[in-house]
């Protein structure tokens, strides 16, 4: 084995460049998305729920014509303090989402909800160390890495598992069902008219 893969196996900083990252906070937690990830940021647009996804899944958002999955960043590192739906009657200050980062997770696209997008940073590797074996057993694998981000706790996302695969397929058949319920290339006086 060699030194970098026995370092990442013992929760050792990583020897690797500093990577450019986006720096976000979502309730108590300061996320770093990798920039090479990241679309764009935006404000929040509303999101239709979706039954059958993770908790953490708020529903999909239209995004540049695109329906897209949105992920609250508080549910899914575990803040139980702000639900991933709020009621819109029970919308508070908490509840609220800031911003929307859209990200690239190879081929398809995500929203992540969180409280406030903070700046773009290189984070220095000598920061940044790999999950230790009890904490990335025990997690979603939402979270990939930790470090220290000023004097504070930062973690870095890990894209790919933000949405699990059981999630894209409920997804998907949800956007089949909506599409069948449209009917294909006709106006609704088209329809009374042909009946």
């Amino acid at each position: 084995m060699g030194k970098h893969a026995s370092a990442q196996a013992s929760g050792q900083v990583m020897s690797t460049p500093p990577s450019s990252m986006l720096i976000c906070r979502a309730g108590p937690h300061t996320l770093a998305l990798h920039l090479a990830d990241v679309i764009e940021t935006m404000r929040p647009l509303p999101s239709q729920p979706v039954l059958g996804v993770p908790s953490y899944v708020r529903g999909v958002s239209l995004i540049r014509g695109e329906a897209v999955p949105v992920i609250d960043a508080r549910t899914l590192l575990g803040d139980s303090g702000a639900p991933a739906r709020p009621e819109p009657s029970r919308a508070t200050a908490e509840t609220r989402v800031g911003r929307f980062v859209t990200l690239q997770l190879q081929d398809r696209t995500v929203a992540l909800a969180v409280d406030e997008v903070v700046e773009l940073r290189d984070v220095d590797a000598e920061t940044v160390a790999a999950l230790p074996p009890l904490l990335a057993e025990a997690g979603s694998g939402a979270v990939n890495a930790m470090g220290r981000l000023d004097d504070g706790l930062l973690l870095v996302l890990g894209q790919a598992r933000l949405v699990p695969e059981e999630a894209w397929q409920v997804l998907a058949e949800a956007a089949a069902t909506d599409d069948a319920d449209e009917p294909s290339g006709t106006t609704p006086a088209e329809q009374v008219t042909s009946s």
